[in-house]
């Protein structure tokens, strides 16, 4: 079976009201508007003190607020149209799944309330960290190792520049997905360096993906 592997936090749903909230509980909401627009691990260090900056992944990355986040537009039914047409959904995301200290039950949970394909489905796959501290670059390249022996991967798609590396790195087509965590001049310096396509929206993935083989990326 041919498989499509997505990301999950800012590629299939938004995180700003999980953001709001985790800065409301830490008494620091006047930092939203800057997080919201730099959401990264550059901009909670820069911005937070480094208790506040524990405190915030702790918070952040649980189930506390994950029923918080939002789909974005079309992304539950063009997951569910590339399902039936006979993909496997890889779910690959950086949320962990420590014995005590799991996201997965939260994170199942939210995908089949909001349509979404998910893990009782019979086919659809959920490949999470298995404990909180690994290393995101490090965990995706053993897992997309590991999903490769299921099959082949027809593309990969995420929303960060370090997506498109890795998904390039074992020889898949990448797709990157515009947003606020990918500034324009950092999408152009992207495309400078490698071979990447960038959409802004599901639709145009699901069109993509239905049209074969999918042509090279412009510019």
């Amino acid at each position: 079976m041919e498989q499509l592997v997505t990301d999950i936090d800012s590629t299939i749903l938004r995180t700003e009201r999980r953001l709001w909230m985790v800065l409301k509980e830490l008494g620091r909401e006047e930092l939203f508007p800057e997080l919201r627009s730099r959401h990264d691990h550059d901009g909670v260090k820069a911005l937070l003190k480094p208790g506040e900056q524990e405190r915030f992944y702790q918070l952040f990355l649980s189930e506390r607020y994950l029923s918080l986040d939002e789909p974005l537009p079309g992304a539950a039914e063009a997951l569910q149209v590339l399902r039936e047409t006979g993909y496997r959904i890889v779910y690959l995301t950086g949320r962990h799944d420590s014995p005590g200290d799991s996201m997965r039950r939260g994170t199942e949970l939210w995908l089949a309330e909001r349509g979404f394909p998910h893990p009782g489905d019979g086919s659809t796959l959920l490949w999470m960290k298995p404990k909180r501290g690994l290393d995101d670059r490090r965990f995706k390249e053993e897992a997309l190792e590991e999903i490769l022996k299921l099959g082949p991967v027809r593309a990969g798609i995420g929303d960060r520049p370090s997506d498109a590396e890795a998904y390039l790195r074992f020889g898949i087509e990448p797709i990157i997905i515009r947003g606020r965590c990918l500034e324009p001049e950092k999408l152009q310096s992207v495309r400078k360096r490698m071979r990447v396509r960038s959409v802004q929206s599901w639709e145009e993935i699901v069109a993509l993906l239905l049209s074969s083989p999918l042509a090279p990326p412009l510019g």
